[in-house]
């Protein structure tokens, strides 16, 4: 065992980094926590049953996958903090501690619990640390205390539920949760009717869609439905729409007719992300007779979940608008 002093954060990250089955025990924002770049080393010295997930210290939303513009939004309001989310099943924390996140900046990200044995209570000081941990080799113990009794609160940002209430109220929660579903206008003509019931039924925990019809099987004509759709995306700029027909094509040019929309009829979902990330669609037009229902979900999860990368695409965008 070896004991270091917190200001050495440099050393510590370089030996952490050199040495992937060396673990620090370290103060944090919440409960004082042990570190490591092996999730394997972790869960040896804390006896912990493999079943139970760590946590993923991060310093940046941007090194998580997959989040929409809707959760990094909600992100930022208790990030760094004590908030841990779970996203695709892996767990991630940006902790509010400017020397632990000095040493993440080093490391990368880096795996993290709380520093005890599994179902014991947690450590408060130094002194405990070495207690605990003083039969074990590869530790690094920084000085350090408990800064709060609470763990950090826990979200599964995949269901959208409050897992563990700590450091975060889940009143606070709650009221800024409402605000991460993606708002998303659906619309549809006859032929489109149930593969839009059956994509709102797989993805209704996941986003929040304002069906504007049509409601049924009989026949309709599209146009109806593609204005409704258009009129609420200008309305409300932040949100998309989303237009299914038997082809995808005629709910496209009806789209294309609207100043201020950018519609695409789309088939894979590489071309979902393209989409959005060269030209900024704000709606999507999908085929109920060509296409599948898994195809079309994954189409619209890369389509919401991409971001707009801006610069010389904008332009593009400009010039198209000029154009009008």
């Amino acid at each position: 065992m070896e004991e270091l002093l917190f200001s050495n954060y440099i050393e510590i990250a370089n030996k952490l980094k050199k040495n992937h089955k060396l673990a620090a025990i370290i103060e944090t924002d919440t409960v004082i926590g042990v570190i490591s770049l092996s999730p394997s080393t972790i869960y040896q010295i804390k006896k912990r049953p493999k079943n139970k997930k760590l946590v993923t210290f991060v310093t940046n939303i941007n090194q998580i996958d997959s989040l929409s513009i809707n959760e990094k939004n909600f992100l930022k309001k208790f990030w760094p903090g004590g908030l841990t989310i779970i996203k695709n099943k892996i767990s991630y924390r940006i902790p509010n501690h400017k020397k632990l996140l000095k040493i993440i900046s080093h490391t990368g990200p880096i795996y993290s619990s709380s520093a005890n044995i599994s179902g014991k209570s947690p450590i408060k000081n130094t002194q405990e640390a070495i207690n605990e941990f003083k039969h074990y080799k590869n530790f690094i113990i920084v000085p350090g205390k408990q800064l709060s009794n609470k763990p950090s609160t826990i979200i599964d940002l995949d269901t959208n539920q409050i897992i563990r209430e700590g450091a975060i109220s889940i009143k606070k929660i709650m009221n800024e949760l409402k605000n991460i579903k993606q708002k998303i206008y659906i619309g549809n003509d006859h032929a489109g009717y149930k593969m839009k019931m059956s994509i709102i039924k797989l993805l209704k925990n996941k986003y929040n869609f304002i069906d504007l019809g049509s409601n049924n099987e009989e026949s309709t004509d599209y146009p109806i439905y593609a204005k409704k759709v258009c009129n609420a995306v200008l309305k409300n700029k932040n949100n998309m729409g989303i237009l299914i027909c038997g082809t995808g094509f005629g709910m496209n040019i009806a789209a294309n007719k609207f100043k201020g929309i950018r519609a695409t009829n789309i088939i894979n979902p590489l071309m979902a992300s393209l989409a959005k990330e060269h030209n900024n669609c704000n709606v999507i037009t999908l085929s109920a007779r060509f296409n599948t229902i898994n195809n079309n979900i994954k189409i619209i999860n890369n389509f919401i979940n991409t971001t707009f990368l801006g610069g010389k695409h904008l332009k593009r965008i400009k010039m198209i608008e000029e154009n009008k």
